[in-house]
């Protein structure tokens, strides 16, 4: 007797069961991810992503007739048309413009009916749109010229994109000064990202300190610009000209101007027979506003020599020297 009661309870609890509602299933949102492919979105659970041009997906749950959704931007703007529209359809793709960095919130609205009076549910899905760019920064000093040659060397800088992103804007300037909005206070040049190697080439014609930052273009709204980086370009030591208004020994002079505008400091000479000997020291001559620098010396004996300039280097120029032979006979060749 014990046996059948607990039987029939069994059949009783699965017939109950059968009976039951399948379980409410929400729509499903989803959101264009990094990859390019749609992101599934959690309520409760915000996704992170980086990409700029991103379309939102939503499917209604199966025990819906119709459906409402709506989609916010950081800044409270609505990215849909006509959010008050009723949607029929199971699936629906919806183009969301980028406004800038920050949460994004997609609302869904249910509704049994297909008048969209009677709501079945709402759930409030997030994902938070995090873009931005990297420049990497030069390993040491940038060289922007080869020393005695006016063709100026190519400095490529690593880049980091971002998804999505229709274009980039980036700035540099010489002296750069960073504003409150991470852009560059006053007057800059423009530098792109080359489509083959993905990096910034950047080519520079005077020496000095230069600040650069780069966003992405999102269409109407542009992600923040890069953290900055700083570029040091210095120039080669070399003589643009030489001569020597005294010629005639045993003491003569020399007239040099270096090849760097703007360089202060002096370049030091010494002088040496051009096979065996040593390098004497023939002393040091200032380096004038226009770059020209003058220096007296003695050679006694005739013979071929080697003439040497030194620069112990600067912030515009880099240490170098520069040696020529000269023949001193009566008069210096």
């Amino acid at each position: 007797m014990q046996t059948g009661r607990k039987t029939v309870a069994a059949v009783v609890a699965a017939a109950t069961f059968a009976l039951a509602p399948a379980a409410a299933q929400a729509a499903t949102v989803t959101v264009t991810g990094d990859d390019g492919n749609p992101a599934g979105l959690t309520p409760g659970a915000p996704l992170t992503i980086r990409n700029m041009d991103f379309d939102v997906g939503v499917a209604r749950g199966a025990d819906a007739a119709k459906f409402r959704q709506s989609v916010t931007a950081p800044d409270g703007v609505s990215l849909i048309n006509d959010p008050n529209y009723c949607w029929t359809l199971a699936n629906l793709s919806t183009p969301a413009a980028y406004r800038g960095n920050g949460t994004y919130t997609v609302t869904v609205t249910e509704y049994t009916d297909t008048a969209c009076t009677a709501v079945l549910r709402q759930t409030t899905y997030q994902y938070v749109v995090s873009a931005g760019v990297a420049i990497a920064p030069p390993a040491g000093s940038f060289l922007i010229r080869p020393k005695g040659i006016s063709t100026p060397n190519t400095l490529e800088l690593g880049f980091t994109g971002n998804p999505g992103a229709y274009g980039y804007d980036v700035q540099y300037a010489r002296g750069g000064v960073i504003g409150p909005d991470g852009a560059i206070s006053g007057p800059s040049a423009t530098a792109i990202v080359s489509s083959t190697t993905g990096k910034i080439p950047l080519q520079l014609t005077e020496p000095g300190t230069y600040v650069m930052v780069a966003r992405a273009n999102g269409g109407q709204f542009n992600s923040p610009w890069s953290p900055p980086v700083t570029i040091r370009a210095q120039a080669p030591f070399d003589l643009s000209s030489r001569s020597f208004p005294d010629q005639t020994g045993p003491r003569y002079s020399v007239l040099g101007y270096v090849g760097t505008k703007g360089v202060s400091g002096r370049v030091k000479l010494a002088i040496k027979p051009r096979r065996g000997g040593r390098w004497r020291s023939l002393g040091s001559a200032k380096i004038r506003a226009d770059g020209r620098f003058t220096k007296r010396f003695v050679v006694r004996r005739l013979g071929f020599y080697r003439l040497r300039y030194s620069f112990k280097g600067g912030a515009l120029v880099q240490k170098g020297s520069v040696t020529e032979v000269i023949r001193v006979r009566r008069r210096i060749i």
